[in-house]
């Protein structure tokens, strides 16, 4: 790894789990925004870090990939992953990821406002989890290939989030997310807003994006340009 790409320990109910740390690619003068991205069921934070974009599409950002641990997610066999509801396995990636955001204040001065989640399958569903259990961390969030399930209706305070989901998911369907959607903007009072490059957003005052949706005709991929539309979106909510 380079020097500002750092492969962290931390202990979680006594537990070792690791991240990727990737440092900003462009100095900042103040300080940087912080994006956690979440690999998704099956892959590693080093497989995410090796082919994602999101640094190259923001240079001023500091970028966390964190490791998922072996779980069982209900949808196919077992594997590497994250927890989809509250308080599954006694929600130690909830907690993993609270040690992040202590880590990531402490040591970078990275402020609430200006932390993003998102994520990749299982990781997407767990982007939304946080958004259900963690709102007030978090400045915005997306996912790609993700869905949402009872978790949402722990969501009390509605955050800004771009869905990007395929109309031909055989795995995580798209009325799952269409679902997801629903429930932030019956909680936001958001209204239909304009259409930009194929995504639907959704206003609420001020704010024209609030909620978008890119509803693409493939499956279960994390589509091109998908990167440099959620850094679009969160750069949006800086």
């Amino acid at each position: 790894m380079n020097p500002n790409e750092i492969s962290r320990t931390y202990t979680v109910d006594s537990v070792e789990r690791t991240a990727i740390v990737a440092e900003p690619l462009s100095p900042v003068a103040t300080s940087p925004p912080a994006v956690l991205f979440f690999h998704g069921r099956g892959a590693k934070a080093e497989s995410a870090f090796k082919i994602g974009r999101i640094r190259k599409a923001w240079p001023e950002a500091l970028v966390v990939y964190p490791q998922g641990l072996p779980n069982d997610t209900g949808v196919g066999p077992p594997g590497i992953g994250w927890q989809r509801g509250a308080g599954i396995g006694n929600d130690r990636d909830v907690k993993f990821v609270d040690s992040i955001l202590s880590s990531l204040t402490t040591e970078y001065g990275v402020e609430p406002t200006r932390v993003y989640a998102c994520g990749m399958s299982n990781g997407g569903t767990f982007a939304l989890l946080l958004m259900a259990l963690r709102a007030e961390k978090f400045a915005a969030f997306a996912e790609a290939a993700g869905a949402a399930g009872r978790f949402l209706n722990e969501l009390a305070t509605p955050r800004r989030v771009l869905f990007i989901n395929g109309r031909k998911d055989h795995i995580l369907p798209f009325w799952a997310a269409e679902k997801a959607r629903d429930r932030v903007l019956s909680l936001s009072g958001a209204v239909l807003g304009e259409m930009a490059d194929g995504i639907q957003y959704w206003r609420q005052g001020s704010d024209e994006r609030f909620v978008g949706m890119w509803a693409h005709d493939g499956g279960h991929v994390w589509p091109k340009q998908a990167d440099e539309r959620i850094v679009e979106f969160f750069q949006a909510h800086v």
